[in-house]
């Protein structure tokens, strides 16, 4: 019996000795995380289109992490590529490398776009939502609260409010002080001026201390993110506003108060009409840029 065990003991050192090896045999080859001083970035701009930038690691046996957020650059695993970068600046684009041996440290490599992009000032609708690039302060909109529908639901796809169609400033007051402004600049920032309340949807009420869920409406001490923005995008024909930490005055759920996509039913230079679509619903909002 002693026989049998010392056998089966030899075998496992064995066993152990030969998955090993090859491992720390890998360990070695690994090579070394590259250094921050040796990370070698060109960034290029184009000889004939100043927004397009062209981005180059020259960094052997590695690839690379390049990050600028203001610049909507995110690249993960790539050499080289290509941005267009709409609006003049100074940036600043962070770039790690990584090989088999790891990620290196960041570093900071500057860079300057001179010149805006003319078809940012172009665009019809930046400029009916934010005024354009000759309103450095934007423009500003709100709830049109002396119209029949000026919030208000229907059925999903509905043009109107064939459900809830409130009567001109029938709602809490709260909805109808809020300024809304969209400012067309390189953050393309919103900003809700709220008066320190706004009229929220009874299912958002758990998102805030001074929320009733039973009530039909709920009107909170709700303070707006400073980090709000907007963008419009275009799918199937259609225009779309979206907002990011920030909603129209109204927020009717949870994705609303910091994600939330409008179709665009019209927009001219005093009015605007959007549609917020969660599913098996529509919610209307008319705003207007026109003074109360």
């Amino acid at each position: 019996m002693k026989k049998i065990i010392n056998i089966l003991f030899a075998a496992l050192l064995l066993v152990n000795f030969s998955s090993c090896d090859p491992q720390e045999d890998g360990l070695k080859n690994l090579g070394n995380v590259v250094a921050a001083g040796d990370i070698k970035v060109s960034v290029t701009p184009d000889t004939s289109d100043p927004n397009l930038f062209h981005f180059a690691l020259t960094t052997p046996n590695c690839v690379g992490i390049f990050t600028c957020p203001e610049a909507s650059i995110n690249k993960t695993g790539v050499l080289e590529f290509s941005q267009s970068i709409s609006w003049a600046n100074n940036y600043v684009l962070n770039v790690q490398v990584y090989n088999k041996a790891g990620i290196s440290e960041a570093v900071q490599i500057p860079f300057t776009v001179t010149e805006t992009d003319p078809s940012i000032c172009e665009n019809k609708l930046f400029k009916l939502l934010t005024g354009g690039c000759d309103a450095p302060n934007g423009k500003t909109w709100r709830i049109k609260g002396e119209v029949e529908g000026h919030v208000g639901c229907g059925e999903e796809g509905s043009s109107t409010n064939n459900w809830w169609n409130p009567a001109p400033f029938e709602l809490n007051s709260a909805l109808y002080d809020d300024d809304i402004t969209f400012i067309l600049n390189p953050e393309q920032q919103m900003v809700l001026d709220n008066k320190g309340a706004s009229l929220m949807n009874e299912s958002t009420a758990s998102l805030f201390p001074d929320g009733d869920s039973s009530g039909s409406f709920v009107t909170t001490h709700y303070k707006p993110s400073t980090d709000a923005g907007w963008a419009i995008t275009t799918e199937n024909g259609e225009n779309w506003l979206v907002l990011s930490n920030a909603f129209p005055a109204y927020a009717v759920n949870e994705g609303a108060v910091t994600n939330g996509r409008y179709k665009i039913v019209s927009l001219t230079e005093t009015d605007m009409h959007i549609v917020f679509l969660p599913g098996g619903i529509s919610w209307h909002y008319l705003l207007t840029s026109s003074p109360r």
